[in-house]
């Protein structure tokens, strides 16, 4: 956790308005042995799910490398349907924060079999609405969600509020000072 909590200290960027700019490790450029730490970390205590369950695209790779460690699936939700979706698709409208709309998301009820267990991983949690997408899919589906994971939160932006109490592992917290940010 350290390794990670340096790393971005020293990485990331604030850009005002609360956003973080974390490209150059995390959703732009990825450096794959820090990626696997964060595998490592988010999968921690969720040993026995059956599927991990992310929105593309940023949460794509830190839900893999959980997926990878927990030796399970991983599964995302598209933000857009594709002609190939062929099986029945649940779906889910989301407002996006950094880019300001809404997009649905959508997922093959094939790959959340009902009954099974999924954690749910993301880049950011800060309003929440990705994951708040998440865990409705996941009621579509008739699936457990086990947990929550993300690599970054921001409590100010109340997004874990959203989340119905559920239980939310965050690996960095990042909180407004002044006109920037502190990372624990």
């Amino acid at each position: 956790m350290d390794r990670l909590l340096e790393h971005t200290r020293r990485e990331a960027r604030y850009l005002g308005d609360g956003i973080v700019l974390v490209d150059s490790f995390l959703n732009h450029q990825v450096e794959p042995e820090l990626m696997g730490l964060m595998g490592q970390l988010l999968a921690q205590g969720f040993e026995g799910v059956d599927r991990v369950l992310t929105a593309e695209t940023s949460g794509l790779l830190p839900a893999f490398a959980a997926a990878q460690v927990l030796g399970v699936p991983m599964v995302f939700a598209r933000k857009r349907r594709l002609k190939n979706l062929t099986d029945e698709v649940l779906g889910v409208d989301v407002l996006s924060r950094t880019a300001g709309e809404t997009f649905r998301l959508s997922v093959s009820r094939r790959y959340l079999p009902q009954g099974q267990r999924v954690l749910l991983v993301d880049d950011f949690l800060a309003r929440g609405n990705t994951l708040v997408g998440l865990l409705e899919l996941c009621r579509m589906a008739g699936v457990e969600v086990a947990g929550l994971a993300v690599v970054f939160e921001k409590p100010f932006e109340g997004g874990r509020q959203q989340l119905g109490g559920l239980e939310v592992r965050s690996l960095v917290t990042i909180e407004l000072d002044g006109d920037g940010v502190v990372f624990r």
